[in-house]
């Protein structure tokens, strides 16, 4: 009598050395395929020069000139980061460097009350992140930058330090994202 319950499993097969190696070979050649480009953008992308070199020159005139040529460096590239505000240690950024809606918020500021949102505009800021300059609490008032869209407040800020809640004698800062960190704006 045979049984035929049971089925036939053929018996594993060892690789040899040769198979193993040529695996690994393959998936390593796929790791240095996939993974290389993307190092080597992200190092280009660090590396790009913000200045290029023009050949020149020397002289103005209109008569061929006998000099030799003159290198000089041209910017290219936006301006570099602006420097950093020697009292609050912060990034200096222009007006214009912020999204439009600040621009905006600025106008209401200087102009006074009723503000957009008067429960939440021209509060006082407490700076309990200290993030800012350290001032007597009161020093600092808060101002909603609308952000387009959003159904609430949003987290864009300017906070408006001095004297009639920053509207003489102002230092104003701007945070987008709701106090973790800040920017001063030039005045």
């Amino acid at each position: 009598m045979v049984n035929n319950d049971r089925r036939y499993v053929p018996p594993r097969r060892r690789r040899d050395r040769k198979e193993q190696w040529a695996v690994l070979a393959l998936v390593g050649l796929l790791a240095v395929v996939i993974v290389v480009p993307q190092i080597l953008s992200r190092t280009v992308a660090l590396t790009v020069p913000t200045a290029t070199t023009k050949t020149v020159q020397a002289g103005s005139s209109a008569k061929p000139s006998t000099s030799a040529p003159t290198s000089v460096a041209t910017s290219t590239a936006p301006a570099a980061p602006s420097a950093k505000d020697p009292v609050s240690g912060l990034r200096w950024v222009t007006l214009a460097e912020l999204p439009a809606q600040a621009s905006d918020t600025m106008k209401s500021i200087k102009a006074g009350p009723p503000y957009k949102y008067p429960k939440n505009d021209g509060v006082v800021y407490h700076n309990s992140e200290g993030i800012l300059p350290k001032q007597k609490d009161g020093y600092y008032h808060e101002f909603t930058v609308v952000t387009p869209g959003a159904s609430t407040r949003g987290a864009r800020r300017i906070i408006a330090g001095g004297p009639k809640m920053g509207v003489t004698n102002a230092e104003w800062y701007y945070t987008d994202d709701h106090y973790s960190s800040f920017e001063r704006i030039r005045p």
